[in-house]
């Protein structure tokens, strides 16, 4: 049996740059047709954007905000992503709102250095799922193991949600659209419960609130209004593939000759948190840093351009090495939870290893 059955990552997820010129419309390249896309000026400090092209009006996107709790934003107040009226084949295409907030503030200002994480679901293309309590609508990707869900429940009894990934999936984010609410994340290897992507919460496994467990066909939400209630929701619902995607933990050791964490792959992004204590969420990409030792490190709980005061970690062939002693990262005995997406498996399909940075 080969070792994975993505030889290439970056068809299906990628992170890109670019210098903006606040005219639109303007298209990124990215290789792929984008279908889930955050976005973070790296030279002010402003809100991550998120959009998918689940979440669309007249084939526009919708901005989420990664590091506040706001409402989904209207699809005509701000520069948006066009996915569904001239979608770019190669990435994605930024177009100027109607709106009276023209500026391009978080995704194209004028000489601001931008960054974006792209992943490649299903174009758009969305099906009615009837494996829950109550109908879902999904956009899956199974070879890449990308579910995107959006489900309105009645009310906050306790239920199951079809995802339609064909395998139990690993981890899961959860955000209200029309509710001001966390960003709900959740481990399966944590039986569940959760964290935030834009808060420095200790994970709380109170399952029956937030998330309360997966199956094959199905997650669980608990009672709890960030993730279930008399609102819309969309959930990012993600299975591990080998060699393309990993979610787990690792020990910190507290010396600069850090824990190793075996991936299976060279990673192109590795999101860490503590578990044990209220530290942010911290972001690493071989496009910001392409070369060890990582030093460019953005939290997604704030608005913050990125920190390159510390030697933070190597990204490795095959996983990545913790290289300071730090509450972000490596304190001794203290677990951390990873969220990472390669750059190339640590073996092809064909036997070919993964080169070294």
């Amino acid at each position: 049996m080969a070792y994975t059955t993505i030889d290439n990552p970056e068809e299906y997820f990628k992170c890109v740059q670019w210098t903006g010129n606040s005219s639109e419309p303007r298209n990124i390249d990215v290789g792929f047709q984008t279908d889930l896309n955050w976005m973070k000026d790296c030279t002010i400090g402003y809100h991550y954007r998120v959009f998918d092209s689940s979440r669309t009006t007249s084939g526009i996107g919708k901005a989420l905000y990664l590091n506040v709790d706001a409402v989904e934003d209207n699809y005509d107040d701000h520069p948006e992503i066009d996915y569904g009226n001239t979608p770019y084949s190669n990435g994605f295409e930024i177009v100027e709102n109607t709106g009276s907030n023209k500026a391009s503030v978080g995704v194209n200002l004028n000489t601001s250095l931008m960054t974006s994480w792209n992943w490649k679901c299903n174009g758009g293309t969305t099906s009615t799922n009837t494996d829950g309590d109550i109908n879902s609508t999904v956009q899956v990707n199974q070879d890449a193991g990308l579910s995107i869900v959006t489900y309105s429940p009645s009310n906050a009894t306790a239920r199951n949600i079809g995802h339609g990934l064909g395998g139990t999936p690993d981890f899961i984010a959860i955000r209200a659209r029309n509710r001001g609410e966390t960003w709900r994340t959740s481990w399966g290897i944590k039986n569940w419960g959760g964290m935030a992507w834009n808060e420095e919460y200790p994970y709380n496994t109170t399952s029956t609130a937030l998330c309360t467990g997966a199956s094959s066909t199905t997650f669980g939400v608990g009672t709890d209004w960030s993730v279930n209630g008399n609102f819309s929701y969309i959930a990012y619902v993600w299975k591990a593939i080998k060699g393309f995607s990993e979610f787990g933990s690792y020990k910190g050791n507290g010396n600069a000759d850090g824990a190793f964490v075996y991936t299976g792959f060279k990673p192109a992004m590795v999101i860490v948190k503590s578990i044990e204590t209220g530290t942010s969420n911290m972001l690493f990409d071989n496009v910001r840093d392409n070369k060890n030792v990582m030093k460019s490190r953005l939290k997604t709980n704030a608005t913050d351009v990125p920190a390159t005061n510390i030697n933070a970690m190597d990204f490795l062939s095959n996983g990545f090495k913790m290289r300071v002693n730090d509450s972000s990262f490596n304190t001794s005995g203290h677990e951390y939870m990873y969220f990472a997406f390669a750059e190339e498996p640590l073996v092809t399909s064909t036997g070919v290893p993964a080169t070294a940075r």
